[in-house]
């Protein structure tokens, strides 16, 4: 076996060799994890940063999630409008069949009964719009995001349609069998074009909040979040090309710091023989 000498050469070798296979572990463990920070003595400010920016991150994504589920609860209660809206369309053009006078008791009859399943659709479809489990239309959601609110009103045959007339006010309630506008064509006729209109209001109110609100917002915060991943990204993630380069590099180095190093010791080991 061949023993090093102790000289300031082989000493600056070893060092050498010592330092390059740091290097390349180091090399090797960022390429493994794909980040260059491991740990905080690999770059302690770089750490920090990194650090801050994906607290940063956290929050915009909770954000991105709020808006997200606040866009679907409106998308929902817009939806189940659209179908309240169309019940009350094809309610009108009954309404406006009834006011026939030409038409038989019977055919009258049918043409009420269907009325009332109408204003019984609009409750049972009012009553059963939900997300999660929640009523949209009780009157007791809210949605508020930067300032803006939306509050979904109660929707019912009681609460829409609610017209004054010969100073007495009615809704929609009021246009089925039994109700104070039964057989009154024209009155009914006001009332039920009046919930109509609420109806298409309310749903532009729901549209307006997220136009202006909702999806701004989403789309601010999904630039915010590009923005912030890009630049933690930068700080703590592995570049492989400029790692691979540098790994074979260190391999190289180490490779030759042991071929140099062996001859060193081979050359040493000679002299030693030719004094002895």
């Amino acid at each position: 076996m061949v023993t090093p000498i102790n000289n300031s050469g082989a000493l600056a070798l070893q060092h050498g060799l010592g330092r390059n296979i740091q290097r390349f572990e180091q090399s090797a463990q960022r390429l493994s994890t794909g980040m260059q920070i491991n740990r905080g003595a690999d770059s302690p400010a770089g750490l920090i940063s990194s650090e801050q920016l994906r607290s940063v991150l956290a929050s915009l994504d909770a954000e991105t999630r709020v808006l997200q589920r606040q866009d679907h609860v409106a998308s929902t209660a817009d939806a189940a409008l659209s179908e309240v809206s169309n019940v009350l369309v094809d309610t009108k053009a009954l309404q406006v069949q009834l006011g026939d006078g030409t038409l038989s008791a019977s055919e009258r009859d049918a043409i009420q009964m269907q009325i009332d399943a109408n204003v019984q659709s609009v409750d049972r479809m009012a009553a059963s719009a939900g997300f999660n489990g929640v009523s949209l239309f009780s009157g007791e959601v809210s949605l508020s995001y930067g300032g803006d609110t939306l509050d979904l009103p109660r929707v019912d045959s009681v609460t829409i349609g609610e017209t004054e007339i010969d100073g007495e006010a009615y809704t929609l309630a009021d246009v089925a069998s039994g109700g104070s506008l039964a057989g009154n064509p024209a009155g009914s006729d006001l009332v039920i074009g009046a919930a109509i209109d609420n109806i298409a209001t309310l749903r532009g109110t729901i549209g307006a909040y997220q136009a202006n609100a909702i999806e701004p917002a989403i789309n601010s915060t999904r630039v915010a979040i590009e923005n912030t991943a890009e630049a933690e990204s930068m700080i703590r993630d592995t570049d492989f090309a400029a790692e691979v380069a540098e790994l074979n590099r260190n391999a190289f180095l180490v490779e030759t710091n042991l071929a140099v190093y062996g001859a060193v010791n081979t050359s040493g080991a000679r002299v030693l023989d030719l004094l002895a």
